[in-house]
Parts: structure tokens; sequence; C-alpha cells
């Protein structure tokens, strides 16, 4: 009997046991940490067919919420390659340099001609200094972002933003292994269609509706629930700008491929716009001036500067007072370096284009110091400055060493310092 009451008393105990760890049908269990939706990536979103809940993003302040140039709705279509309408930028300031515990400490090294933002064309490496060694922080991989902090010497001082696991390393960069970018941060896909306006109030227009998961990037703070976005195409080519609704806008990481900055580096007046004998006195004076320490003949830098900057008046020459086509592959200019399309012949006379940085100088005085400096330090023209008593033969000589790809580039030269007597400048 008394055994008997025992089992009862302890079947009543496990049954309620069982009672109380059971779950109630009428509440909702939390999912497991590992069952959390992912935001749609590049590779992802094509295929997904609802928006992930996700949390705004931090808004990043900027000095203006409106977008920074009007929609160019007919502009064409560009491919992810090295050869586009408009490469880099220049701009008027360089972030300030911070230091960071996962690289050596940045310096005040800021340059007026740098763009930016750079990316890696390749997988190249990240230098401990700017040029005078050659030992290497880390590999940075195809397509990372890079945040431009100056430059100085052979090197471009540059911060990495992505990929994430790289993220606050600081180092420097030959200018020949990256090109200008868009930014790395505040890339972004509309989760809905939706349309593109050209205002935030009640004045509004669509240009047009946004397909599902385009690729956008924010340009500054959102204004009345609408976000200031740049639009850009399957290529990563540059649509136009507009206002999108941030509500229909989740972020996504910047994309893995090279999207090419599409700003033009600022362009002045050539002083010497119809004056061709001015800048021909202009040029000439100071090659006088640094041919007496150099011995690089006067005529030759005076028909190099007309030939090579069409007389002051060349995109590049306007831009950077580089009067020879110096590329910036060797170094940096004494006002930084920008990048800009340029057309190369090679070995068959085939005609090719390709992206390229060059230096940037302060004055025409520092382009000709610069240019005297190459050819006497670079041992492919020793065998022209043999001949630096004779222009013509140094001519030669100088497209013989690989100056330009030009298979005609002496004999203009030759005709430019015959038509305009430039021997009259002296050697």
């Amino acid at each position: 009997m008394a055994i008997g009451v025992v089992l009862v008393a302890i079947l009543a105990v496990m049954l309620l046991l069982a009672l109380r760890d059971s779950p109630d049908p009428t509440l909702s269990q939390s999912p497991p940490a590992n069952a959390a939706r992912a935001l749609p990536t590049p590779s992802t979103a094509r295929r997904s067919a609802t928006a992930a809940v996700v949390a705004r993003p931090t808004v990043r302040p900027l000095a203006s919420a409106q977008p920074t140039r009007p929609l160019a709705r007919s502009r064409p279509a560009r491919v992810p390659i090295p050869v586009v309408e408009v490469p880099g930028r220049v701009v008027l300031a360089t972030p300030a340099p911070q230091a960071t515990a996962a690289g050596p400490e940045a310096q005040e090294v800021g340059l007026p001609h740098l763009p930016h933002w750079l990316q890696s064309v390749d997988v190249l490496p990240l230098y401990a200094d700017d040029g005078a060694t050659v030992i290497e922080m880390a590999q940075i991989p195809a397509y990372a972002y890079l945040e431009v902090l100056g430059g100085r010497n052979l090197r471009v001082n540059v911060r990495i933003v992505a990929p994430s696991n790289q993220s606050g390393l600081v180092g420097w960069v030959d200018p020949g292994d990256v090109q200008p970018a868009e930014p790395g941060v505040d890339w972004m896909r509309n989760h809905a269609v939706t349309p593109l306006l050209n205002a935030t109030d009640a004045s509004a227009k669509a240009y047009f509706d946004l397909p599902q998961w385009t690729f956008l990037r924010r340009l500054g703070d959102p204004v009345e629930g609408m976000a200031p976005m740049r639009v850009y195409d399957t290529a990563f080519g540059i649509i136009g700008d507009g206002w999108v609704r941030f509500d229909d806008l989740v972020p996504i990481p910047p994309p893995e491929i090279l999207v090419l900055s599409g700003e033009n580096p600022p362009i002045r007046d050539n002083p010497f716009a119809n004056n061709r004998v001015g800048f021909m006195l202009a040029v000439a004076a100071i090659a006088q001036q640094t041919s007496s320490i150099s011995g690089v003949p006067v005529p030759i830098t005076v028909a190099q500067a007309i030939l090579e900057s069409d007389w002051g008046d060349s995109g590049l020459s306007r831009r950077t007072n580089n009067l020879f086509g110096i590329k910036g592959h060797g170094g940096i200019g004494s006002d930084g370096v920008i990048w800009m399309r340029t057309e190369e012949v090679d070995g068959a006379g085939n005609r090719y284009e390709l992206i390229e940085p060059f230096r940037a100088y302060r004055s025409y005085a520092d382009s000709v110091a610069d240019h005297d400096r190459l050819l006497t330090s670079l041992s492919r023209y020793q065998w022209a400055m043999d001949a630096r008593h004779d222009p013509r033969e140094f001519a030669y000589r100088l497209m013989e060493g690989g100056y330009s790809t030009d298979p005609s580039y002496a004999d203009k030269l030759i005709a430019l310092m015959d038509e305009f007597n430039l021997y009259q400048f002296g050697l």
C-alpha cells in the first residue's frame, strides 16, 4: 500500500515537470542566432525577391545635402576597364592623416593635386614608407578602396577602408598600381522599385523609376525622408544624381570591382593663350637656368614643352603645370599626381589608350627642373646626354631611349627647333 502511494507521488511530480518545460504554443520563440537574415550583396541581391529588414545606417554629415551634379540621363554606359571617359579628380584639400595601431603613423603629407579615393587595379604591396625602402607591410587585394591621406616622393599615403579585414591599415602605394575611384563608403541598393526625384518637396518630379537592387551611393544627409544618391549602371558607370526615399534603401559593402571616379580635375586658363612667343620665352628662360646645372640642351627642353603641352594649352598642363607629360610611375610631382587618359603606340604601330598617373607641379619651373632631373638620372638617357652639344642627335637618342612611343617623336622635335629657331637660346 505504502509503495503504491510512493509510486503515484513520483509519477505526479514527473508529470508536473514535463508540463513546466513544454513550450506554450501561443508564444513565439526567438530564432537561433545563425538564423538572422543577411543583407543582400551584389551577388545575392539580384536573386532576392523581398527586402531584408535592416536598421537605418548612420548618416555621415556633409556640408550640403544637395546632389553634387545634375542628372545626365544620356550619359553612355562605361565598362569597368582602365579606359573611361573621365578619370580621376583633383581636390583642394586632403584629409588630415591620423595615426593607427594597425600600421605606421601617417604623416602630414597633404598635396593639392590628389584624389580623395583610390582603388587597387590588381593585387599590390602596401609599403611602409614613401619610397626610401621596399619594405612591404601587407598585400592589398584587387579592387580595395583606399582613402588618400597625402603623398610624398615616390608614393601616395593611404588608409585601407575595404576589404574589412584590412580596414584601418595605413601605408604607401605606388601611383602606377592604383586608379582614382568612387568612395568606398555609403554604398546602398533599393529593395523595391522607387523613383529617382529631382527635389525633396511637393514640387519634386521623377526622372525615372530605379529598378530593384540598383547600385547607389549616398552623397549626404537625408532631407525630409529623402536621401541624395548617385546612381550607377550595371557596369558601374555614373548615370547621374537625384533623390531617393531613404526607407527604400539598404546598405551594402562597396562593390568588388573597379569603380572609377567620374570627376575631372579642375582646369585653369592658359596664361599664354594666343601668345606662343610669350610661352616660348618663358620656358626658355627657365631652361637656361636649369641647363647650366644639368646640361640638358635648351632647344630640346623648349621643343619638348611645346610639343608635349601644345604650347601650354593641353588639359594636362592646364591642370598640373606638367609641360612634358612626365608620368607618376617613378614618383609624384611637387604638387601631387593626377590620373588622365593617354594614347600610347606599341611596337607594331598600333594605338591604344590607358589611364595613367601624371605628376603635378606648383609651377613651370618645377616642371622643367624635374624634366632635367629625369634625363640626367636615368641610365637609359645617358646616351642622349652624351650628345648634349648636338640637339638634333639628342632628339633621336632621346626617342630611342624610350621617352615617347611615337615613332615620329624625334622628327617633330627637330621640326619645332628649326621652325622657331630654338637654337638661338643656346645649348
